[in-house]
């Protein structure tokens, strides 16, 4: 009688460790950056930018003047509306997206680390280094 009860417990940790184990991993799981999470319809609420010109720190908080949103569609293709409407090209390696033909902070093509991505929001940051004191810093807030 007492070995059956011994295994029975035995088993019921046993399938309970699984179980948290199982929870604990699906957790984790949700963090991930995909694309799903980054098509859709994005509006841009504020742009934190931070500069650094000769050791010399100055932060800014933009937010814009008219609504500007982003529009990452499934096929890689992104369109950027404000004061007209842009198209151009994106893609996710990791955490890290690149948007190509907006000119979104520096240049033709820009690189992001997707900071955070949910179905609701996300956040975007983007650094352009000239060297150890001259450096800018993006940060872009968006919502669905």
């Amino acid at each position: 009688m007492k070995k059956n009860l011994l295994r029975a417990f035995l088993g019921l940790m046993l399938v309970s460790t699984f179980a948290l184990g199982s929870c604990s991993k699906d957790k984790e799981d949700s963090t991930e950056i995909t694309s799903d999470k980054i098509v859709g319809k994005w509006t841009v609420q504020k742009l934190d930018v931070t500069t650094v010109v000769d050791g010399d720190k100055d932060t800014s908080t933009e937010t814009p003047d008219v609504e500007t949103t982003l529009e990452f569609k499934a096929d890689g293709k992104v369109v950027g509306e404000s004061d007209g409407t842009y198209d151009g090209t994106w893609k996710l390696e990791g955490n890290q997206l690149t948007v190509t033909g907006l000119d979104i902070t520096y240049g033709d093509t820009d690189s992001f680390t997707v900071q955070e991505a949910t179905s609701s929001s996300m956040k975007l940051y983007s650094k352009f280094t000239v060297n150890a004191n001259n450096y800018a810093e993006w940060t872009l807030f968006l919502t669905k």
